[in-house]
């Protein structure tokens, strides 16, 4: 991967960059030299325009992430990580010395009353 990689960028560095890419193609620019210019591939600029064309500025931003919504939230997160980096499992009552998942799903379980 090169070090400019645009996939390590946020979603509104990426929409700018997309956006401004087209406005210079729409303003006169070619997409070989716009494509130079933002550090990216031919085709994503020729990708871009038919977005922008079918959808408008619109087509050009920025898709949520798919996935399941995470049950815990930060604040939770946070309980289990120094739960689990700070105390030992037979501080909690537990039969074996290291925490295994089933143990980590258990403590879940029993403080906030969410299982898989």
């Amino acid at each position: 991967m090169r070090k400019d990689d645009a996939r390590k960028f946020d979603h509104k560095t990426l929409e700018a960059i997309r956006e401004r890419a087209v406005r210079r193609v729409q303003d006169g620019e070619s997409p070989e030299v716009a494509a130079r210019i933002f550090g990216v591939g031919r085709t994503a600029i020729y990708r871009w325009l038919a977005h922008d064309r079918r959808g408008g500025w619109g087509a050009l931003k920025a898709k949520p992430v798919p996935g399941r919504p995470p049950k815990l939230d930060g604040r939770a997160l946070k309980w289990v990580y120094d739960t689990v980096t700070r105390k030992n499992p037979l501080q909690l009552k537990f039969a074996f010395a290291l925490w295994t998942r089933a143990m980590v799903a258990k403590r879940i379980k029993d403080k906030f009353h969410v299982w898989r």
